[in-house]
């Protein structure tokens, strides 16, 4: 949300970002808490799903300048950490690509949990398969990889797609959505299913 006021997504007045975005935002999380209704279910279940999928990587091979980039006090903060991200996702690239998309499904309502910043359309296309569910989405459980754009997005070109803010490539959409589908779908991928647990 800051990055909203602050000005990513608007004009660089954070001030007025603050009191105009930030006002409107403070609106609808108030309007969303009082139109909140709370359930109780006879006999909840509670039910985990994971699917593990690989994150296709665009960085081929380590570059000499990246460390030279970080070791130089002289560089623009954000190049240093731009370079950073870069060596670290080459580095650590084995771990940045086996992610996993993560379903908990509590009674009828189910949130599937998503690795790096993904774009709305893969939560609306997880909705497609559910729906007459409550599904909703999180991400940012494992910003390794930066943004996880569409295919559609990297023909599109704008930051999200770029080398500054991603680390894949096109071909991350048919991974992602079929990651989502199997959890999303009952009777696919891994699951344990706990019934009345009393200690919850």
């Amino acid at each position: 949300m800051s990055t909203i006021w602050l000005g990513k997504y608007s004009t660089p007045n954070k001030e007025r970002n603050i009191k105009t975005l930030g006002g409107r935002l403070a609106k609808a999380i108030h309007q969303a808490i009082g139109a909140s209704r709370k359930n109780r279910f006879a006999s909840p279940s509670l039910e985990w799903k994971t699917s593990l999928f690989d994150i296709p990587c665009r960085i081929r091979k380590p570059n000499p300048a990246w460390r030279k980039v970080i070791a130089d006090s002289s560089q623009p903060v954000h190049e240093r950490v731009y370079n950073a991200c870069k060596l670290g996702a080459w580095l650590d690239r084995r771990h940045l690509r086996r992610q996993a998309a993560v379903s908990l499904k509590l009674g009828p309502c189910q949130v599937i949990h998503l690795p790096g910043e993904v774009f709305v359309e893969y939560q609306l296309y997880g909705q497609q398969l559910q729906p007459s569910r409550f599904l909703a989405f999180t991400a940012l459980g494992d910003c390794t990889a930066g943004y996880l754009p569409t295919a559609r997005a990297f023909d599109e070109g704008g930051y999200e797609p770029s080398e500054l803010a991603t680390v894949t490539t096109p071909a991350i959409e048919r991974k992602l959505k079929k990651a989502i589908a199997s959890v999303a779908i009952a009777g696919m991928a891994t699951r344990r299913t706990v019934q009345n647990r009393q200690k919850m």
